[in-house]
């Protein structure tokens, strides 16, 4: 994953975003859940917000390759809590042989969870970046950037 926080350092730079990258070091064990063996995303972001700081207009990151879900979901690939100012994407469920298309999930979902913690919602066009993906052909169909409508908002906010 050091080629993808790589990648990432730019946008965080732009964005004022704190990335962190979490594997089973470190881990809260109020987020795990041994039954499921996977990791509460919500518990992660709670966490995070109450042990890391966040600078004045920044927002918060994590980067994990841990399976997350969250109680009404069986599986994420990304949670954000706008109201915390976390948001957190797992490389889990992104996997593919290939670098590219496993990169290119990775970035989507990343631009996807950076959208809500701008207050963005999720998007009816299905190629927007801020549609809803559960299965890995939404997120493969999808672009990275925003659709003409999303992009519209975010302009208007700034």
């Amino acid at each position: 994953m050091q080629h993808l926080r790589g990648a990432l350092e730019p946008a965080g730079r732009r964005y004022r975003l704190k990335l962190r990258q979490l594997g089973t070091d470190g881990l809260p064990q109020e987020a795990i859940d041994r039954g499921r063996g996977q990791v509460r995303a919500d518990a992660l972001l709670g966490h995070f917000a109450r042990t890391e700081r966040l600078p004045e207009g920044a927002l918060g990151l994590l980067l994990t390759d841990l399976d997350i879900f969250a109680s009404v979901y069986a599986f994420l690939f990304g949670l954000a809590d706008r109201r915390l100012g976390w948001a957190v994407v797992s490389t889990y469920r992104l996997r593919d042989p290939s670098p590219p298309v496993f990169e290119a999930r990775v970035e989507k979902e990343v631009v996807h969870e950076m959208g809500h913690l701008m207050e963005l919602a999720h998007c009816p066009t299905a190629a927007c970046v801020m549609s809803f993906s559960n299965r890995l052909a939404e997120v493969d169909a999808k672009n990275a950037d925003l659709c003409p409508r999303c992009l519209s908002i975010v302009s208007s906010d700034g």
